[in-house]
């Protein structure tokens, strides 16, 4: 059981630590740079953010060809005998502070330059 699950989330896996590596560098980056660069390299690391959780997203997607949190509260019911809860309001609220990040990123840009 463990070897199959293990293996059919090996690439994700992978690319969650990619991310938080990505994460970390941005941010010493971010911290070492002290003036408004500083500011664009945040944007960038905002979108990649946004852009690699969607790609992670829609990577579970194509694979399940359907409803992600559905197939795999299912597939954890089959395999394991419960069902498995995903908290969806975690994942707007998550969403929705990366977008607030992202604005105050382009604001603080906007106004270091004024």
């Amino acid at each position: 059981m463990e070897f199959v699950i293990g293996r059919q989330m090996k690439i994700y896996i992978v690319c969650a630590l990619i991310w938080v590596m990505v994460t970390v560098i941005f941010t010493i980056i971010i911290l070492l740079v002290q003036s408004q660069l500083s500011y664009y390299i945040a944007i960038v690391a905002q979108l990649f953010t946004i852009l690699s959780g969607g790609l992670i997203y829609l990577m579970l997607r194509m694979e399940t060809k359907g409803p992600i949190l559905e197939k795999i509260s299912n597939t954890s019911e089959d395999y394991l005998g419960t069902k498995a809860l995903f908290p969806v309001k975690s994942l707007l609220i998550w969403g929705g502070i990366q977008l607030l990040a992202l604005i105050l990123n382009f604001a603080g840009a906007l106004l270091k330059t004024s």
